[in-house]
């Protein structure tokens, strides 16, 4: 079934309900669906069909989800692209993915067409305006088609290998991780669902879809600011959000006092999360449930995910496998490991990407037999958590000992006066390599190389504590999902 489907059934469900909360205009599921359907005319009349590939350059918005629903109903392939993306990046991907047409909000166009500049695109440029003044009023009306073979989404990700790639997602895959979220969260009626990450990434579809089939609200951000969010946490009732580990650290440490009374579920996805600001943030909290998930946009994106609250001593475990989804842990032969061990992480289930737009070798190379193959290190302990101990690349092998990044920046992240810490391999001799810490002082604070070696001489073995120490005034660089960007890092 048309993925577009889930809100014309949630129009009929909840017609009054609230779907969308952004800058405090409050959208109906039933005036969404009414929007999508002009927004499906507008592109219509503009050319799009079946299966064109429909790029559109929206930041987080009620106007997002009108094209994404508009752009499916019609058989076409829907492209979100990050409006932070600069001229050379997004003439780069336009290039690879050569759509019917470039959708851009109100007053980008200029950014948009210097990007086409840069390759001598003529590709068709249409503003948000430009959409809704072609359209008419009309039903939303989902194309039949098959939804286990027909792409929705192209996602375009530097993910785990170099250079960006396009995504490509199924109708169907996509349903996995929204039934997932609603089924371990207990989502209904009445949620409000906090979003301040891209939607232009992964959780732009499965967090609207859950909405759609949980009848709950998307209170939507356009950009993350910690007393903001808070702010509109408690102002909105929000009972659930989901970020990145570096943006609940940014909660803890915002002054104010915010009780979120309301607030039941917080999950931490796209990196493990420190252990130790899990401990502080339930500290701070204890009301809130912690979770987490695990998944990459080529999963589409959950595996595991949840229970809704873990227990304190599973702190920093990514969660349990769903259901639908195939999860090994293997050695470097492909064998799989007992629990306990450590090994490479593979994937596979209903969810996984149909693959690279464009690219066959690649996804030969990624799945080469029906799994994908991550390039993380992990490992199930005996309750079936799923601890994730950091990319291969982040492996530091010492001395032939291996050294897990994580479990040296949450030793590190226990000093109370570090505000950011980030632990890479460099080059370490006779020995190999050897371990670097990055590490952020919190305001006022004055740390030196030797106050972090000390510290962590009595939480670590001695091979695991860093060789070198660089303190850094400025945050660490960070992807626009707020990921560290540690590639960054070895280049200084």
């Amino acid at each position: 079934m048309n993925i577009a489907h889930e809100l014309i059934d949630a129009a009929d469900r909840w017609p009054d309900g609230t779907a969308l909360l952004f800058n405090d205009q409050a959208i109906g599921f039933g005036t969404l669906a009414q929007r999508a359907g002009r927004w499906q005319d507008g592109l219509q009349r503009l050319g799009v069909k079946a299966g064109d590939r429909v790029a559109m350059l929206l930041p987080n918005g009620p106007e997002f989800s009108d094209g994404y629903y508009a752009t499916v109903a019609l058989g076409a392939v829907f492209v979100p692209l990050d409006p932070v993306l600069k001229a050379d990046e997004l003439a780069e991907i336009l290039a690879d993915l050569q759509p019917r047409l470039l959708v851009v909000a109100n007053g980008s166009e200029a950014a948009a067409r210097e990007a086409l500049t840069v390759k001598g695109d003529t590709l068709a440029l249409y503003t948000v305006a430009d959409v809704e003044q072609t359209g008419r009023p009309a039903p939303l009306a989902p194309l039949t088609l098959n939804a286990v073979t027909t792409t929705a989404v192209v996602l375009y990700t530097s993910g785990t290998v170099g250079g960006p790639k396009g995504v490509m997602l199924s109708h169907d895959a996509l349903t996995h991780s929204m039934t997932a979220m609603i089924d371990v969260l207990g989502i209904a009626p009445g949620d409000v669902y906090g979003l301040a990450v891209p939607m232009s990434h992964i959780s732009g579809p499965m967090l609207l879809g859950t909405a759609m089939r949980s009848g709950m609200t998307l209170l939507l951000f356009d950009r993350f600011v910690p007393s903001r969010f808070l702010d509109e946490a408690e102002r909105h009732g929000m009972t659930l959000a989901h970020m990145v580990p570096p943006m609940a650290h940014a909660l803890l440490h915002t002054r104010g006092e915010h009780r979120l009374e309301t607030f039941r579920s917080l999950l931490t996805f796209g990196m493990t999360a420190s252990p130790e600001m899990l401990h502080q943030f339930h500290a701070r909290w204890p009301h809130i449930g912690l979770a987490s998930g695990y998944g990459l946009t080529e999963t589409g994106p959950l595996v595991v995910l949840g229970p809704a609250r873990f227990p304190p001593e599973k702190f920093g475990a990514v969660g349990q496998r769903l259901a639908y989804a195939g999860v090994r842990i293997v050695d470097d032969e492909g064998h799989d490991v007992p629990a306990g061990d450590s090994g490479e992480v593979w994937l596979s289930g209903p969810s996984l990407m149909q693959g690279y737009f464009r690219r066959p070798a690649l996804t030969a190379e990624m799945m080469p037999d029906g799994w994908f193959h991550t390039g993380d290190i992990g490992m199930f302990d005996a309750d079936g958590y799923l601890w994730i101990q950091g990319r291969k690349k982040d492996v530091i092998n010492v001395a032939g000992l291996k050294v897990y990044a994580p479990e040296v920046e949450d030793a590190i992240y226990k000093h109370p006066q570090v505000a950011e810490v980030a632990v890479i391999g460099i080059t370490g001799g006779l020995k190999g390599e050897a371990v670097r810490a990055v590490v952020v002082p919190k305001p006022g604070a004055t740390l030196t190389a030797g106050d972090i070696v000390d510290h962590c001489r009595g939480l670590l073995a001695d091979y695991k504590v860093p060789r070198q120490v660089t303190i850094r005034e400025e945050s660490l660089p960070r992807s626009r999902t707020g990921k560290i960007n540690k590639e960054a890092l070895r280049g200084g």
